[in-house]
Order: structure tokens, then C-alpha cells, then sequence
């Protein structure tokens, strides 16, 4: 059995279906890269803020950081709305009473300045005094009120040099909004996630390879000490073949879209079936993900850029 990370165990992923774009951004209003810059000095600083209020608090840190609207993952669903993931991180004793620090190691903005990711190195402190690393990623919606996290995912990792990102800041090549074409782009972001998974059914590794962007990186495993880089090393850690163990899709529920046709965000679930023998049981285990898409422009192939 394989999941969307190379490891055999359940993923936890997060999500979030937005629909429309708040605020349209005009080819003509923003033709330099100025723009594309001062978002991401916005993203960098909102950043910065919540991590330092997650240093007196992790929970609430992390609560000022979530829209009301995010999804966290909780067991094998979804914690849907601020106070269920609120609710799901206390439940986790770890939590109580610990503090956090991070610092991105990417951050992206769509070309219409309503949504951005990040990813990056993470220090929990726990109340009983030990400490652990981890990485994160996150999915963010600008509100009214600024940057807003509405998926988010923390997974472990072991103790060790953690490598940067090869690329700097994703900066928005195209400064557009198209609205009346978000649900096309919303479309063909699903179609693309339902191509990868077909093609993971000829050959896991290849699959993540060819729908890596170049630019794409990868979770890893918890026993990596940093993110898996580029198609060669994200493909790397899956099986070369087709899985001979169980059978396992995934498929899209819910599908975001920016206006500018650039990023996008794709929340769905993997199956997976052991192979049994003809006439044995075989129970099927669903884990809930999220996949970060992007293209240069509207018209080319979206491939994932985090996942």
C-alpha cells in the first residue's frame, strides 16, 4: 500500500474549497512585478506574526492564523471551520501547552493577489520540556483583514540539516484576473488530479515525476530531515512500478481556482485496496489530502508544486 507520501501510513492532509475571487487585479493595474513583490512581503510579514504569537502559544498562534473557514485534517477526515481544528489540536496532549516557531522556506502568490502557499521548517517545544521538528504547508486565501491560512498540514520530521528551497519566492509572472473564467480553471485543475492519479495506476514513481513542476516539492517521509526537491527526487521516493500490494486512486472532492489561472488547489481523497485473493476481504482505508497546483499561464499543463 502507498499513500501520496512514500511512506505505507495514513496522511493527514488539509483543505479547502473557495469558489470566487474577492478582489480582481487588471493586467493594466498591475504590469510590474512591483506588485507581485509587495504580496509577498505581505505573505512573508503575516507569516513572521503568527509564528511569533505561536511562540507564547502554539494553539493559539495557529487559531489567529486560520481563517474561520479551514480545514485541518482530524484522524482520517476533516476538521472543518476554526473552532473544530481548534478543538482537534487540543485533543492532541502534545499540544496542550506548547510553543512553536517557523520560518518558511517558499512562499508563492497567484497573479491576482487572492491566494498564496507556503512551506517550510518548524520547531515545536513541548510543555514537558522536549522538542521535536516538523514541516508544514499551507494554502492561503487574502481576506478582508489580510493573508488567512484555509489548509494547512504539519508533519514530523528527524532532526537535521534543513535544506532550502532551491528557488526563491514564487512571484506571479502574470499580474491578470479573468473571474468569469474561475470555474474553467477550477475544471481543469480537477481534470489534472484525476490524470495523475490514473497514471500513477502504469507506475507510482513516474506519475509523481512527470506531474512534479519543476519547481514542485514534496512533503517527504517523517524520516526525512527536509522537503524532497524537484521531479527526479520527489519520484524517487515511490515505488518505480505499479504497487503490487494494494490498489490505490485518489480523486478530487473540491477544486479552488485563482482568477489569474496560475494557482490552484485541489482537496480530495486517496483510496487504497490491499491486493487479496480472488474472493478474500479487502477492507478499503481513505486518507483525506490536498494538492498545490500552478502554471505560468492559463493554456498550459498545471502540475503540482507542493504536494
Amino acid at each position: 500500500m502507498f499513500a501520496r507520501t512514500p511512506v505505507a501510513t495514513a496522511i493527514l492532509l488539509t483543505s479547502l474549497a473557495v469558489t470566487g475571487c474577492s478582489r480582481a487585479t487588471t493586467a493594466s493595474q498591475a504590469e510590474s512585478a512591483g506588485d507581485g513583490e509587495q504580496w509577498i512581503a505581505e505573505l512573508l510579514a503575516a507569516e513572521a506574526d503568527h509564528s511569533r504569537r505561536s511562540e507564547q502559544d502554539l494553539i493559539g498562534g495557529l487559531a489567529a492564523m486560520f481563517a474561520g473557514d479551514v480545514v485541518m485534517p482530524a484522524g482520517r477526515d476533516h476538521a472543518r471551520g476554526r473552532s473544530a481544528a481548534v478543538s482537534a489540536l487540543r485533543a492532541n496532549p502534545a499540544n496542550t501547552g506548547a510553543k512553536a516557531s517557523w520560518t518558511p522556506a517558499r512562499v508563492g502568490v497567484s497573479g491576482d493577489g487572492q491566494y498564496a502557499f507556503s512551506y517550510g521548517y518548524m520547531k515545536i517545544d513541548r510543555a514537558d520540556g522536549t522538542s521535536s521538528p516538523a514541516k508544514y504547508a499551507a494554502f492561503w486565501r487574502r481576506d478582508g483583514d489580510g493573508w488567512h491560512v484555509i489548509a494547512y498540514k504539519r508533519a514530523q520530521r528527524v532532526d537535521g540539516p534543513r535544506t532550502p528551497a532551491p528557488w526563491g519566492h514564487l512571484v506571479p509572472a502574470r499580474l491578470t484576473s479573468s473571474p468569469d473564467r474561475v470555474a474553467q480553471y477550477r475544471d481543469e485543475v480537477w481534470r489534472a488530479e484525476v490524470a495523475f492519479s490514473a497514471a500513477a495506476q502504469s507506475g507510482v514513481g513516474a506519475a509523481f515525476t512527470a506531474f512534479a513542476a519543476s519547481d514542485g516539492a514534496h512533503m517527504g517521509t517523517p524520516t526525512d530531515t527536509s522537503f524532497r526537491f524537484g521531479p527526479a527526487a520527489i519520484g524517487a521516493g515511490f515505488p518505480p512500478g505499479v504497487d503490487t500490494t494494494a490498489v490505490t486512486t485518489w480523486a478530487p472532492t473540491e477544486a479552488v481556482a485563482a482568477a489569474s489561472g496560475d494557482l490552484g488547489l485541489t482537496i480530495g481523497y486517496i483510496s487504497s485496496v490491499p491486493r487479496r485473493p480472488a474472493g478474500a476481504k479487502a477492507d478499503t482505508v481513505r486518507y483525506p489530502y490536498f494538492s498545490i497546483w500552478r502554471r505560468a499561464a492559463p493554456g498550459q499543463p498545471w502540475r503540482f508544486v507542493f504536494d
